[in-house]
């Protein structure tokens, strides 16, 4: 990541879509904190920083679903738990994929509560951005904005009519930049190859897969 936020902000773009796949914000983030406070602070402060935006998300999702003595609950479960803890000082994207996707899920409740096409287009073209962050993303974007659908106690013709653009907008947000960097995915992680994946690329930045900065 030190590596890679040291380039220009047009650099980091090429190298993360082109290169090395993955979402560019993360690294956009570092360069334009690594300019004035270099050093390890600078990955694992924001880490620490998304994953304490993502607990109110959390609670909320978890107060929709089971009340508010359970998402009391989940949210001290969240913030103690061993992983989110190891994830929050790390200083890689997934704190910050954690609370973008906790929020967008929030939108997706929201708008099935509320009947709101408009919601239901903000929560489908957060989740699809959320591609910028990290490249399973849309994975779980998918998932999320399914499950929320399904959670709707309505018939499910009427959360179709509902929820149709929103579903629209999370293709349109995601499915663009996803196809652009596919095939670095692809041969990043030798999907269908039969070969040994590797987490990093053999480009000029990032070599060493033994290193997580």
């Amino acid at each position: 990541t030190l590596r890679v936020a040291q380039f220009s902000f047009g650099n980091v773009f090429h190298i993360v879509s082109d290169q090395r796949g993955g979402g560019p914000l993360h690294f956009w983030l570092e360069h334009f904190l690594l300019g004035w406070w270099p050093g390890l602070p600078a990955l694992r402060v924001p880490s620490l920083v998304f994953f304490c935006l993502a607990l109110p998300a959390v609670g909320l999702i978890a107060r929709r679903l089971a009340g508010t003595e359970v998402a009391a609950a989940v949210v001290l479960l969240t913030a103690i738990s061993p992983v989110p803890i190891s994830y929050a000082t790390f200083g890689r994207p997934h704190t910050m994929l954690f609370a973008w996707l906790q929020w967008g899920t929030v939108l997706a409740l929201k708008a099935g509560r509320d009947r709101s096409r408009r919601w239901w287009v903000a929560a489908g073209a957060v989740l699809g951005l959320s591609v910028f962050v990290h490249p399973t993303a849309p994975l779980y974007a998918l998932t999320a904005f399914a499950a929320a659908a399904v959670y709707v106690p309505r018939s499910p013709r009427a959360v179709v009519r509902e929820a149709w653009p929103g579903a629209v907008a999370l293709v349109v947000a995601f499915v663009p930049y996803y196809v652009r960097t596919l095939h670095v995915l692809n041969d990043r992680y030798a999907v269908g190859s039969g070969k040994p994946g590797s987490r990093t690329f053999t480009g000029p930045v990032c070599s060493d897969r033994s290193r997580s900065t």
